[in-house]
């Protein structure tokens, strides 16, 4: 299911941007791709149309059929020879008995219609079954074996006194991680989401009632926290204001890593003089035929209190973006776009780094803008309330721990694409440097780089929405919470 995947069965040819040319296919140890327009999931759709087209195929070769017989009998009839017959009906005799001979390989025989309709209901069989199979034994390696084992740590926190039994075993594990680490050894990745996922399920088996087991509990514990830390804080208005001296302008974003470039924009000067990413950029784009386009960069988490710092972009807004509401960062950058002028009906391309990435799913799936394309870098988009509404591609290092935060891996599905990049060295990239928006740019081209289905369709969404002319002018959006109440 997973690997630098070739395009879809009868891709067509990419519109308008041809291959760099020094393209090459990503090595196995740079990154990895998995979902999007050449997915596994988008191939088995293939399967499943391929069967259609061949069954479709087999019929009108079939009803083919019938004609040529229908056809057959009438030159039987006018083949046979007439009681009083003269030489121009002996004639048309003679040419109906040639057609019909002309016309019987084409009905019956090895080569006629009834047997290549029977060889493609046949192949269609077998492209089905194939089908079902492949999908059968993705659903067992990649969802039973693994929910065996989720199964049981949820089961066990679940139980009655099942989370002070796992959380001494959890401390344990995580211990011998930690040792593994200092000695050198590669950041847990993947493990991490197991860990995360078997505490969420023991918070779960702490509220009240009775709890089912679940593949996805960070949405619902990330809700509950967020509801009882509401509570105590209070709703507050939330404003964005264009900050003086940030306006640029220059050509408009091109490729992943262009988009992922743009980040080097947020940072505003704070009261010391040093920089502080925590602005929002609206660019608008001019296109060459003179309509209008947008680009907005939505930052990562900037504080870490919980819905009692001015700036939205903290842990409340976390939990209720994971819970699946609206939280006041998701406000704040719907703000910021309001007041640079973005038109409801006009091409957007979101582009969020770690809590950004959730926002900007949030905005497209909100359907409040016509959003054609999602960035994100960092981020934990694979719950239930991240599924892409729009052609999204997924930045992701397996050392940066950020991800691994919603317990589960993304979709694989025709709008959602994962790019993963494991360091050849491990220890290269800590997690703090591999969550870092400068090492995503590194990866952004990298991703620019492929020749990958998946990717080069998300370049063509992202290029259609912000065209590959014209002129843009950005400018940063300081967001805050207000002292008002709402």
């Amino acid at each position: 299911m997973v690997g630098v995947m070739p395009g879809r069965l009868g891709a067509p040819p990419r519109r308008g941007m041809p291959a760099p040319p020094n393209a090459r296919a990503a090595e196995p140890s740079d990154i990895v791709i998995t979902g999007g327009y050449g997915g596994t999931v988008a191939r088995l759709e293939d399967l499943y149309r391929c069967a259609a087209a061949l069954g479709s195929a087999a019929r009108s070769l079939e009803a083919a059929w019938w004609i040529l017989t229908r056809m057959q009998r009438q030159l039987d009839e006018r083949s046979r020879p007439l009681l009083a017959q003269t030489p121009e009906s002996a004639a048309a005799a003679a040419r109906a008995s040639e057609a019909r001979v002309a016309v019987e390989p084409l009905r019956s025989g090895r080569l006629g219609t009834l047997a290549i309709a029977g060889e493609l209901r046949d192949t269609a069989r077998r492209v089905t079954r194939a089908r079902a199979e492949y999908t059968r034994v993705e659903g067992f390696v990649g969802r039973y074996v693994r929910g065996l084992w989720r199964g049981a740590v949820t089961g066990l926190g679940l139980a009655p006194g099942g989370p002070l039994l796992m959380g001494p075993a959890i401390g344990v594990l995580l211990r011998a991680e930690a040792l593994l680490v200092l000695r050198g050894g590669p950041i847990p990745g993947d493990r991490a989401q197991e860990y995360v996922g078997a505490l969420a399920n023991a918070v779960r088996a702490m509220l009240p009632g009775p709890q089912l087991p679940s593949g996805d509990p960070v949405p619902q514990v990330s809700g509950v926290l967020a509801l009882g830390v509401r509570a105590v804080v209070g709703h507050k208005d939330v404003a964005a204001l264009p900050v003086v001296g940030t306006r640029r302008t220059g050509p408009p974003p091109r490729g992943v890593q262009g988009l992922v470039t743009g980040f080097r924009g947020v940072g505003m000067k704070g009261a010391g003089g040093s920089d502080r990413g925590d602005g929002v950029v609206v660019t608008k784009v001019r296109r060459a035929d003179g309509t209008l386009a947008w680009s907005v960069t939505i930052p990562g988490t900037q504080r870490a209190g919980l819905g009692t710092e001015r700036h939205p972009f903290d842990n409340l807004s976390n939990l209720e973006l994971e819970a699946g509401t609206t939280a006041d960062s998701t406000r704040a950058v719907l703000a910021a776009m309001k007041a640079a002028g973005v038109g409801a009906d006009e091409p957007v391309v979101l582009a969020g780094h770690s809590q950004g990435g959730l926002v900007a799913q949030r905005i497209a799936a909100s359907g409040a803008y016509a959003v054609a394309a999602v960035l994100t870098l960092g981020s934990p988009t694979g719950t239930r309330t991240m599924r892409s509404k729009v052609p999204t591609l997924h930045l992701e290092h397996t050392t940066d721990l950020i991800p691994t935060l919603d317990a589960r891996h993304n979709t694989d599905d025709p709008l959602t694409t994962t790019v993963r990049r494991k360091p050849k060295d491990a220890k290269a990239l800590s997690p703090v440097d591999a969550h870092a928006t400068a090492s995503y740019e590194e990866l952004a081209g990298l991703v620019d780089e492929s020749g990958d289905a998946s990717v080069l369709a998300w370049r063509e969404a992202m290029d259609g929405a912000l065209g590959t002319d014209g002129e843009a002018t950005s400018r940063v959006y300081a967001v805050q919470r207000l002292d008002t109440a709402r």
